[in-house]
């Protein structure tokens, strides 16, 4: 379930991980809005564009590059919650470079 919108605030640095053995990468993240009515797996798999996305085919596991896939993701979203438009205003793909 897709519930909240999260952005890194900066790169992913090499660290020693707390969970694990080593190092892993990880950086800050911020959470921009939550969302009133959640995404599920099932709406990524029904969208005819999103089910073919490698994040998607993999059930969501690992750490996949969805930024490719970012313009059906925010449409999905905001048609789910339109209140959320506002809070996502600055990442909507049209005012991405």
């Amino acid at each position: 379930m897709l519930e909240h919108i999260f952005v890194a605030d900066n790169r992913a640095k090499k660290q020693k991980a707390t969970w694990k053995p080593g190092y892993d990468y990880m950086g800050p993240i911020r959470r921009v809005c939550r969302l009133a009515s959640p995404l599920f797996l099932e709406d990524l798999h029904s969208h005819r564009v999103l089910r073919t996305a490698h994040f998607v085919r993999a059930q969501m596991q690992g750490r996949h590059n969805a930024t490719e896939y970012w313009p059906y993701l925010y449409d999905l979203i905001v048609k789910r919650n339109p209140a959320a438009r506002t809070e996502l205003r600055q990442y909507a793909p049209e005012n991405l470079g």
